[in-house]
């Protein structure tokens, strides 16, 4: 776990529309310390890596995948486009998108 890890915990949480407060409290720790996390200042155990990755909704296998980064750029883009509307909108759009990721998996269009 490295830098890495934490700037894939940030980019979920923002496409998620989570602050930083709140993943705090869900899995009880600081702000500061996801902060720090996410900075790579410092490294959580295992068992507080798999409670962000559960709070985020996703796997920690995912969180710490290297080949995430080959595609942080098209992320960035999404985080970016997603972050010029409305905190309400944002929350709407990830949940369309999910949506119709869902259902494309749902028919095998992959």
């Amino acid at each position: 776990m490295g830098n890495e890890f934490g700037r894939n915990i940030k980019d979920f949480r923002k496409i998620h529309g989570i602050k930083q407060e709140v993943l705090a409290n869900e899995i009880g720790c600081s702000v500061g310390y996801i902060s720090n996390v996410e900075s790579g200042k410092r490294i959580p155990s295992l068992p507080m890596a798999a409670k962000i990755a559960k709070a985020l909704g996703t796997s920690l296998d995912l969180l710490l995948r290297e080949d995430y980064l080959e595609h942080a750029d098209t992320y960035k883009e999404l985080i970016q486009r997603l972050e010029h509307y409305p905190s309400k909108n944002q929350q709407e759009i990830c949940t369309f998108f999910l949506h119709n990721l869902d259902f494309l998996e749902s028919y095998n269009r992959w």
